[in-house]
């Protein structure tokens, strides 16, 4: 399926479903896309999270109803999945600047939310510079995190700094076990607990052999052609810029490849991560569209 359709049907399928307890994970199966995925490119290319764009809808939704006033604050509370009025009214404030009664005295505060239309223009995806490689299984080695979907954005930079703070503490026993398998040359993202709305994240390097240390985990990343993206520049914002390019530029433009596993890969050379000239990479698992 053409991914910016796979992203529409995905918008329909929210919106059909609205009034129940939708999940990302329900919206990337009906369209047939890793949750991980799903989740990664719905944020690039819309902006909001798939929790987000269903909490907006839903306020907005709600805001209408608070207008006509033909039911309770707390029923209309319960309709859109808020357990208490006191939290609806929280949210509803969060989103439309004012309380449920303040808006019915003054109506053009409501923020307006209408379903989004994705119309994107791809021109210029093929230009990007990349590369494919096929790889055998690789065997790595790292530090294992479960990372919920919605809130990856904020969870992914704390576990980094946790890993620099080991790696610059001389004390820590984990440094050597850093330097032997270059841990953190790699970062992988594994959509494997699709059903628990996470994903198993990475901060990980090619296993040299040896014991495993408590407290790291030994894992397999399956054989596969990948499509390999350098990228050069400080990072984040650098890694950022490119990621966004390959899922609104080079995925939807792309007439032969599709994306193959729920896996994903960044790589990142050895150096200053601020420096103009720094390494790094993304690397996509493909195959050749049915």
């Amino acid at each position: 399926m053409n991914w910016m359709d796979a992203l529409t049907k995905g918008l329909n399928y929210i919106e059909k479903h609205l009034m129940e307890n939708v999940t990302v994970n329900e919206v990337a199966c009906s369209v047939g896309i890793s949750p991980m995925y799903f989740q990664q490119s719905f944020k690039i290319v819309t902006g909001y999270t798939v929790g987000e764009y269903i909490r907006n809808r839903k306020l907005y939704l709600a805001a209408l109803d608070v207008l006509q006033a033909k039911e309770k604050m707390i029923d209309i509370a319960y309709t859109y999945g808020y357990e208490t009025p006191e939290s609806f009214s929280k949210a509803f404030t969060r989103m439309h600047g004012v309380s449920p009664t303040k808006l019915q005295q003054h109506p053009s505060k409501i923020t307006i939310f209408q379903p989004l239309r994705l119309v994107i223009d791809v021109k210029g995806g093929q230009d990007m510079q990349n590369f494919a490689k096929d790889k055998d299984v690789m065997k790595m080695i790292g530090k294992k995190y479960e990372v919920v979907y919605e809130t990856a954005y904020q969870e992914i930079p704390k576990y980094w700094e946790i890993y620099r703070k080991e790696c610059m503490n001389p004390n820590s026993k984990e440094v050597a076990v850093y330097k032997k398998h270059h841990i953190g040359e790699f970062a992988v993202s594994f959509d494997q607990r699709q059903e628990s709305g996470s994903f198993d994240y990475y901060i990980a390097g090619m296993y040299e052999g040896g014991e495993v240390p408590e407290g790291f985990t030994l894992f397999e990343v399956p054989a596969s052609t990948w499509m390999i993206f350098p990228v050069v520049g400080p990072m984040p914002h650098a890694l950022q810029t490119t990621n966004t390019r390959i899922f609104k530029e080079w995925i939807p433009n792309h007439p032969e490849y599709e994306i193959s596993l729920p896996i994903s890969i960044e790589w990142y050379k050895n150096g200053q991560i601020e420096d103009y000239d720094f390494e790094s990479a993304i690397w996509i698992p493909i195959k050749d569209k049915a």
